[in-house]
């Protein structure tokens, strides 16, 4: 018995309206699921406002023009391009990505996603000048981001979550019951 009441407790701690103090500044976080876990069919991801602990992971730079990059996926009206270089699944100390932009100036706008530790970025056009990217700290925190080639900066960030574990707790309280 005390052992479902702790799971509860700490369910009910975790996802029912947490708040996080945000480790760069005095500004307050609080969110709940937009549908609780008990509804939920299947485990789902779901997103949370951005942890600004992250942040520090996430670059943009301006890099010299390169006459060879690799893999240019081009925007719907051919103007701007990305490429994406991977995490080397091979070496185990590499575990960074880069986002190469072109955006019609004469530099590459580079975005560096650190210590992605081997997980798969996925980008895609948007439109003709945003770029959306998603890319997993782990097996179970992410990001989503929208880059405007054009402003040159992030016009959306949030956290994704993979809601396998709040659904499989959630699953196991219902059956306690």
């Amino acid at each position: 018995m005390k052992r479902i009441i702790l799971i509860i407790c700490f369910i009910c701690l975790l996802f029912a309206g947490c708040k996080d103090k945000s480790t760069s500044g005095n500004t307050e976080k609080e969110w709940t699921f937009h549908t609780e876990p008990d509804k939920w069919e299947e485990p789902r991801i779901f997103q949370t406002p951005f942890d600004d602990h992250w942040a520090d992971r996430i670059s943009i730079k301006q890099i010299p023009m390169k006459e060879s990059q690799s893999d240019k996926v081009l925007s719907s009206n051919k103007a701007y391009w990305f490429s994406v270089i991977e995490p080397n699944s091979i070496s185990s100390a590499i575990r960074d990505a880069q986002i190469n932009i072109y955006n019609e100036r004469d530099y590459i706008l580079c975005i560096n996603l650190l210590q992605l530790n081997h997980y798969q970025i996925t980008t895609n056009w948007v439109n003709e000048k945003i770029v959306y990217i998603r890319a997993w700290w782990g097996r179970v925190l992410g990001f989503d981001l929208l880059f405007d080639v054009e402003k040159e900066m992030f016009i959306y960030k949030e956290n994704v979550n993979d809601g396998g574990i709040p659904y499989s707790q959630w699953q196991q309280v219902k059956v306690e019951k």
